[in-house]
C-alpha cells in the first residue's frame, strides 16, 4: 500500500513539470500579440499583409484559434465596425430597391441614368462606407477585408458616383485577387463600366464570367447585366431573354420575382395584354410585401390599358381591402380607379384625380394625377391650366412617375407665357388662383389655410406692420403684376413683339409640334417688323416650315420671295442654295455663323440649355451649307439626349445631321444610336404613348384667330365623346396658306 503511495507521488512529481512546460508554452503562444504576414518596416507607414494568407479562410480559422490578437481583432472588427457598416448599406438598399422596381417601366428610356434616392439612404450609404473605411485603415489583416472594400464600392455604385465606385471595384481587383469575392466585384466594375459608357470592356468582363463562373449567384447576375444592355440598345427581346436566363440560373426566390417584375415592365413596353400577364406571374414566386403589391397593382393597370376591363373593378376593390391599412398603397390605388374611368373614357375620371390630390396630398400619387389633369388641359387648349397642373406635379412629390416629363413641359409652358407677355405688354398671371386651390386642396386643408393666414395676419399686426401676411391663400388671388413697355419709340416695341412672335413660332414647331400656331406666329413676326435683315430671316423659316411639310411649291414662292425683296441678307444666300441658284459670295455672311456658334457654346458651357438650342436653330436655319450647320445639329441632338433626355427630340436632329452630311466625323459617331433606335422604333409605336407624345393635337385656337388669351378661373374640360376631333396639325389648310402668301405679297 505504501509503494503504491510512493508510486502515485513520484509520478505526480515528474507529470507536473512537463505539464508546466506545456501550459507555459501554450499561454505564450496564445499571448496578445497578433500573428502577422509582414515584417515590420519603420521607413514603411502603412504596409499591406500579405493578403493571399489573410484571406485564406484556414489561416483565418488557425490564427483566430492560436492567437488571441488575432482573434480580438476580428471580433472587435466585426462588431465596431463592419457590422455597423452593413447594417446601414442593407437598410440603405432596401429603399434602392423600393425607388427602381415601381419606375423601372419609366426608367427603360434611360436604363443607366441614376434614380435620386431618400436624404436618409443616402445619409446610411455614407454612413457604410465611413464604418467600412475603417476596416480597411486599422484592420487589414482582419477576416473582413476584402468585405470592407467591396461593400464601400457597391455604396458609391448605388449613391450614383460611378467614377468612385469605379476606382474601388479596380483597387479590389488590383489588391485581393484570392478573395471569394472576386468575381462579385468583377461583375460590379462591369456594371459601373456600363454607366460610364464603357459598354465593350464591360461586356466582354460579363461574357468572360458566363464562360468562367461556376457561382450561380455571379451566372444569374450577369444575365441580368446584359438584359439592362440590351435594354439601352432598345432590343427588348434579348432583354426579356436574358432575364428568363437570370431566373433560371438564379437559387433565390426573391430575387426571380424580381426579375420577374423587370420582364414584365419591358414588355409593357410593346404588349399590355402579355404584360398584364406577366406581372401576375410574379406571384408564382416568393416576392416580398412590397413586390407582391406592385405586381397585383400593374396586373390590373396593364389590364386597363389593353381595354380588357373585365374584372378590373373587382381586383381594384380587392387591393384597397388588402392594402387598407397602407396609405401610400391606398393613394395608388385610387388613382389606378381614375386611370380605369379614364381609359373608358368616362368624364368620372377627372374629378377622380382631383380626389386623389385631395385625399392623398403631397404624395407620389397626388403628383401622378396632377400630371393626368395637366395633360387633359394641354389636349384641350388650354395653357395656363395646364402649366398649373404641371407645376404642381413637380411640388406635390419628388416620386412621381412622369416627374421628368412633367419638368420639361413646365419648361416650355413657362417659356410660352414669358413670350406671351411680352407680346401682349404685361405679365399673363401664371400663379395659382383660389378657383384652381380648391380644385386641388380639400375643405379641411383650406380651413386649416384660413387659419394659418388669419394667426399670422394677428402676429404681423401686432409688430405693427400694416396690411399684415400676404400669404399663399391670398396672394394667389390677389396677384397682378405688369411689364413695362418701353417708351424709346413706337418700332422699338414692334421690334420686341417681333421677335417674341418668331420665338414663340419656334417653341410651336420645336416643341408643341402645333405647326398652324408657328405658321401663324410666322406671319404675324414678318408684319410686326420692320427690319430687312429679320424679315428674311422669318421668311426663311417659314419656307423651311413649309419645305418639311412637302409644300414644296410654297417653299419656293417663299424662297423666291427672300431672294427678290431681300437679296443682300443671309437668308436671301442660303435661298439660292435651296434653289440650286448660282451663290453671290462663297463665304458669305460665314463670320457670323461663325459667332453665333462661339455664343451657342457659351450657353451650353453656363448649362442654358433652351437658349442654346434657341442659338444653334437659328445657324441651321440661316447658314445650312455652313460647315457650324453639321456642328449645330450634332449639338441639338446632345442637348436633348444627355440634358433633357428627350431621345425622340435627339433622334431628330441626329436623324438631320446623318442627311446632311452622312460621312462627317459626327455622322459616324451618332450612326449606330440612330440605327438602333430606327429598328426598335416599330415596336414603340404599339406601346401606350406617354402624355408627352400627345401634343401633336394642341390647338391655340384664340390665338390664330388673333383673340387675346382668356384665362378662366377654371375652363371647361369636354367629355371625350362631346370634344370635336381637331385637324391634323402637320397638314396645314390651303386657304390659310394662300391667305399667308398674300400678306406677304402685300408687304
Amino acid at each position: 500500500m505504501n509503494s503504491k503511495k510512493l508510486i502515485i507521488k513520484a509520478g505526480r512529481k515528474y507529470l507536473f513539470y512537463p505539464f508546466l512546460l506545456s501550459c507555459t508554452l501554450f499561454i505564450i503562444s496564445c499571448s496578445t500579440l497578433t500573428y502577422r504576414t509582414y515584417t515590420p518596416d519603420e521607413s514603411i507607414d502603412d504596409p499591406d499583409p500579405d493578403y493571399s494568407i489573410t484571406l485564406d479562410p484556414d489561416f483565418q480559422e488557425y490564427a483566430s484559434y492560436m492567437f488571441i490578437g488575432n482573434r480580438m481583432e476580428n471580433f472587435g472588427t466585426y462588431f465596431n465596425t463592419f457590422y455597423n457598416a452593413k447594417e446601414n448599406y442593407e437598410e440603405a438598399y432596401e429603399d434602392y430597391e423600393l425607388r427602381v422596381l415601381p419606375k423601372y417601366n419609366e426608367q427603360i428610356d434611360s436604363i443607366y441614368q441614376h434614380i435620386p434616392l431618400s436624404q436618409e439612404s443616402i445619409d446610411k450609404f455614407t454612413k457604410a462606407i465611413e464604418k467600412a473605411s475603417k476596416v480597411i485603415q486599422y484592420h487589414k489583416s482582419s477576416a473582413f477585408m476584402d468585405q470592407a472594400v467591396l461593400l464601400i464600392a457597391k455604396a458609391y455604385f448605388y449613391l450614383g458616383d460611378y467614377l468612385k465606385a469605379e476606382r474601388k471595384f479596380s483597387e479590389f481587383l488590383s489588391k485581393l485577387k484570392v478573395s471569394p469575392l472576386y468575381n462579385e466585384a468583377v461583375l460590379f466594375e462591369a456594371k459601373t463600366q456600363f454607366r460610364l459608357n464603357n459598354s465593350n470592356d464591360a461586356l466582354a468582363k460579363v461574357e468572360s464570367l458566363l464562360k468562367t463562373s461556376t457561382n450561380k449567384y455571379i451566372i444569374a447576375g450577369a444575365y441580368q447585366t446584359i438584359a439592362e444592355y440590351y435594354i439601352s440598345k432598345k432590343d427588348f427581346y434579348k432583354a426579356v431573354v436574358n432575364y428568363k436566363k437570370s431566373i433560371e440560373y438564379s437559387n433565390n426566390n426573391e430575387f426571380k420575382a424580381q426579375m420577374q417584375l423587370l420582364i414584365a415592365s419591358v414588355t409593357a413596353r410593346t404588349d399590355h395584354k402579355r404584360a398584364a400577364y406577366e406581372f401576375n406571374r410574379v406571384l408564382d414566386y416568393s416576392p416580398s410585401f412590397d413586390l407582391e403589391y406592385y405586381a397585383r397593382y400593374n396586373h390590373a393597370k396593364n389590364l386597363i390599358l389593353s381595354n380588357s376591363f373585365g374584372n378590373v373593378k373587382v381586383l381594384i376593390e380587392k387591393l384597397e381591402i388588402d392594402y387598407k391599412e397602407n396609405n401610400t398603397f391606398l393613394g395608388e390605388i385610387k388613382l389606378l380607379s381614375a386611370i380605369y374611368y379614364d381609359q373608358s373614357n368616362n368624364p368620372k375620371s377627372i374629378k377622380e384625380y382631383s380626389d386623389v390630390i385631395k385625399t392623398y396630398p403631397k404624395s407620389a400619387a397626388s403628383s401622378d394625377a396632377s400630371y393626368s389633369i395637366g395633360n387633359r388641359y394641354e389636349k384641350a387648349g388650354d395653357y395656363l391650366n395646364a402649366y398649373r397642373y404641371y407645376k404642381y406635379s413637380l411640388e406635390e412629390n419628388s416620386l412621381g412617375h412622369y416627374n421628368s416629363v412633367a419638368n420639361a413641359k413646365v419648361n416650355v409652358f413657362r417659356k410660352y407665357f414669358e413670350l406671351r407677355s411680352k407680346i401682349a405688354g404685361n405679365v399673363i398671371n401664371t400663379e395659382y388662383d383660389t378657383t384652381f386651390l380648391n380644385n386641388v386642396r380639400s375643405e379641411e386643408q383650406r380651413e386649416l389655410e384660413k387659419i394659418e393666414f388669419e394667426q399670422q395676419k394677428g402676429r404681423d399686426e401686432e409688430k405693427g406692420k400694416p396690411g399684415g401676411f400676404k400669404g399663399s391663400y391670398e396672394s394667389t388671388t390677389l396677384f397682378s403684376d405688369s411689364l413695362t413697355i418701353p417708351t424709346d419709340t413706337v418700332a422699338l416695341r414692334d421690334e420686341e413683339i417681333a421677335k417674341a412672335q418668331f420665338e414663340l413660332a419656334e417653341l410651336f414647331v420645336y416643341e408643341l409640334e402645333n405647326l398652324d400656331s408657328a405658321e401663324h406666329y410666322l406671319l404675324s413676326s414678318f408684319d410686326r417688323s420692320h427690319n430687312d435683315d429679320f424679315k428674311s430671316k422669318v421668311l426663311f423659316g417659314l419656307a423651311t416650315l413649309y419645305k418639311n411639310e412637302k409644300l414644296d411649291s410654297k417653299a419656293e414662292e417663299v424662297f423666291t420671295k427672300i431672294i427678290k425683296d431681300f437679296p443682300a441678307t443671309a437668308a436671301a444666300e442660303e435661298s439660292r442654295k435651296q434653289l440650286g441658284l448660282n451663290l453671290t459670295n462663297g463665304d458669305f455672311f460665314s463670320g457670323e455663323a461663325d459667332s453665333l456658334f462661339s455664343y451657342a457654346e457659351e450657353l451650353l458651357e453656363k448649362k442654358e440649355y433652351r437658349s442654346a438650342l434657341d442659338v444653334y436653330n437659328n445657324i441651321v436655319i440661316l447658314y445650312p451649307a455652313s460647315v457650324f450647320s453639321g456642328k449645330a445639329y450634332y449639338a441639338m441632338g446632345w442637348i436633348y439626349e444627355n440634358a433633357l433626355k428627350m431621345n425622340d427630340s435627339a433622334y431628330i436632329y441626329y436623324t438631320k445631321l446623318i442627311e446632311k452630311d452622312p460621312n462627317s466625323e459626327y455622322s459616324k459617331q451618332i450612326g449606330g444610336k440612330v440605327l438602333e433606335y430606327m429598328t426598335n422604333s416599330l415596336a414603340d409605336t404599339n406601346v401606350n404613348k406617354t402624355p408627352s407624345d400627345s401634343t401633336s393635337n394642341i390647338q391655340d385656337s384664340s390665338w390664330i384667330k388673333g383673340e387675346e388669351l382668356q384665362i378662366n378661373d377654371e375652363p371647361k374640360i369636354k367629355d371625350d365623346k362631346q370634344t370635336e376631333q381637331p385637324s391634323d396639325p402637320t397638314q396645314m389648310k390651303k386657304e390659310e396658306i394662300d391667305d399667308g402668301m398674300e400678306r406677304i405679297e402685300k408687304k
